[in-house]
């Protein structure tokens, strides 16, 4: 995932968060996920769990679009 606030936030200490506009290490953790399945799988558990136990879907939302108006200049 890209390393940006909503999405750290989200799923802070789950995954590989990879610099923005980085190709590179996006690429690297791309390959490592598809070198191992069951590693990919459970990051994808533990991201679930994560978000089903510390996020509510309607407060995220919230939040995103904050984050997104506040890029919209004017």
């Amino acid at each position: 995932m890209t390393d940006i606030a909503p999405i750290r936030e989200v799923l802070e200490g789950v995954g590989d968060l990879v610099p923005l506009d980085d190709r590179v290490a996006l690429a690297r953790s791309i390959a490592a996920r598809l070198a191992d399945p069951a590693a990919a799988a459970d990051d994808g558990l533990r991201a679930r769990r994560r978000v089903e136990t510390a996020h509510d879907g309607r407060e995220q939302l919230a939040a995103v679009l904050d984050r997104c108006a506040a890029l919209v200049p004017g």
